[in-house]
């Protein structure tokens, strides 16, 4: 571009590029399409047909317009992944084939084998139970049909003689218990067991709970929220939580609900019983139901007694 028609050509062109880069370029096209509609003589006109092929060339008082950025989504990080923390890794076939090794490893160790149900099961307290037993007995918790496996499902496939009987017996949530221990004070230490603990949601309530409306006093003032939440009618009267009006927590025979089981737990009520029942008895040679647990009238009619 010529010196002397640089300064006229930038003060022509301000205003088009004052727009964006699109509406330049219609601009310009325009321009060539019709040069009458912008009036811009012939030699302009040769000018902005080079502006569409070249960049702009100014002189050394004026800047150049930045370019415009596309502004848009960073990519995501292939760094940042979701981890399930509650995985937990499926037992394999190695686990199972060890279960049912140490089954029958304890046929030949122990004299005497039992088939126990349990409800509401804690497993500190279970923990507590196995530890006073450890030096004369072993307890068995796992997959029915693994334990069955173990035993024996079958009169063909037992791996002593009545153990099919005991395999039969083995339904719902229930465990293997080996021992040396005489058969009197195996029925005591299971009759005596019994541990009281914090009822969970879907448990059956064994008592209606109902509380009576004015002050808490159990709980402090900054607990009012999370009893408001949990569903109870109440309030802060000068820094004590009081209940607006009666409320019941829960009704006896009915599933607790989470927020019931959370109010129960800081009342203190406890509900849930672990209990262990004795369901059968097998030694060499002898083989024998015990009939004091309920679960048993369904399980007695199965082993024929």
């Amino acid at each position: 571009i010529p010196k002397g028609q640089v300064s006229h050509l930038s003060h022509l062109l301000s205003g088009i590029f004052s727009h964006t880069h699109t509406q330049v370029q219609c601009r310009l096209q325009q321009n060539i399409d019709s040069p009458e509609g912008l009036g811009l003589s012939p030699l302009c006109l040769q000018h902005s047909c080079l502006l569409q092929q070249a960049p702009f060339v100014c002189s050394s008082t004026s800047k150049p317009p930045l370019p415009r950025l596309k502004l848009g989504r960073m990519p995501k990080s292939k760094r940042n992944k979701l981890v399930t923390l509650s995985k937990t890794k499926k037992r394999g076939k190695e686990q199972k084939e060890s279960l049912v090794k140490s089954v029958r490893q304890c046929l030949d160790d122990y004299c005497s084998l039992y088939v126990f149900s349990f409800e509401n099961m804690r497993n500190t307290k279970f923990k507590e139970f196995r530890e006073k037993l450890k030096a004369s007995s072993r307890l068995f918790l796992g997959s029915n049909k693994v334990l069955q496996i173990a035993l024996g499902r079958t009169a063909a496939d037992e791996v002593k003689e009545g153990l099919y009987k005991a395999s039969e017996m083995m339904h719902g949530d229930c465990g293997l218990f080996f021992t040396n221990l005489p058969k009197e004070q195996v029925a005591r230490l299971f009759g005596e067991f019994e541990e009281y603990d914090f009822a969970r949601t879907g448990s059956l309530a064994t008592e209606t709970v109902e509380l009576k409306e004015g002050p808490l006093e159990q709980f402090t003032h900054d607990m009012e929220p999370f009893l408001r939440k949990q569903g109870m009618p109440v309030r802060l009267n000068k820094g004590v939580v009081e209940l607006v009006s009666d409320f019941t927590v829960c009704q006896e025979g009915e599933n607790l609900s989470p927020e019931a089981s959370q109010i129960l737990r800081l009342l203190g009520i406890q509900m849930a019983a672990f209990r262990l029942h004795l369901i059968c008895y097998w030694s060499p040679g002898e083989f024998d139901v015990f009939k004091s647990c309920p679960e048993n009238s369904v399980l007695n009619s199965i082993a024929g007694v």
